[in-house]
């Protein structure tokens, strides 16, 4: 991951903490001295760099979990790095796949996915749809991010497109740290894609194109929201 090979900042080792989005929540609250504590555990080798943090997609998507951060720290900085729906969608059912979270076929696991997450609207467990099987429902970001806003001020959230990252390598990572405040490395980071996805297989392209199609409104509403043009989305 890009942020961690900055000398300043220090990232929780391994990809996800989950700790906002956990099942159960801490026995004091999110704000409470005990909560604290073990939150910062997952930090444990940090150096005095300027900036901590960590990753876990899942806090975007996820009800609650935006107050329970602001009651753990208003002053938070949350950076929301957004894919495009349909490629997002399938990567996210391969996911799944991999790890033998998923047993159907990729056209019925797209059209069984209203009926899933109806069906754990209220669970957030591990084994939830809302985390395994939420492929188009993830993608419609604007909802999501008004729950940020509804808890944290604008200047304190930074949104980036993947594709962006990838393409405006240095102009991306200049505005990541700029936000973090941070310095501009001497060296920045090779660019590479992460998470990339396989090739496409059979049928693959056809449902990613229906995914987008099936956002359209939602992404119509974050072109708003977020003043972007996402032309490259809607149209891919």
């Amino acid at each position: 991951m890009y942020l961690q090979q900055h000398e300043g900042i220090f990232m929780a080792p391994g990809k996800e903490v989950h700790f906002f989005d956990r099942a159960n929540p801490p026995e004091d609250g999110w704000g409470s001295g005990r909560a604290k504590r073990e939150y910062e555990s997952f930090f444990s080798g940090h150096a005095a760099q300027a900036v901590v943090g960590e990753a876990t997609p899942t806090y975007m998507y996820l009800p609650k979990v935006a107050e329970r951060i602001r009651a753990y720290n208003p002053a938070m900085k949350l950076l929301f790095l957004l894919r495009e729906p349909g490629e997002r969608a399938v990567s996210q059912y391969r996911h799944e796949r991999k790890f033998g979270r998923e047993v159907l076929p990729l056209w019925l696991a797209f059209l069984a996915e209203p009926l899933r997450l109806r069906l754990d609207r209220a669970d957030v467990g591990e084994r939830s749809s809302l985390r395994r099987h939420s492929y188009r429902d993830r993608g419609s970001y604007a909802g999501q991010i008004r729950r940020y806003l509804e808890q944290f001020p604008r200047e304190q959230m930074l949104f980036l497109r993947s594709e962006q990252l990838f393409a405006e390598h240095e102009a991306c990572l200049g505005t990541i740290y700029d936000f973090l405040e941070v310095n501009q490395p001497a060296h920045l980071p090779d660019q590479a894609r992460h998470n990339q996805s396989p090739g496409p297989e059979h049928g693959v392209t056809a449902a990613a194109r229906r995914i987008t199609r099936s956002c359209l409104p939602a992404t119509c509403e974050l072109e708003e929201l977020l003043k972007w043009d996402l032309s490259s989305w809607k149209f891919s």
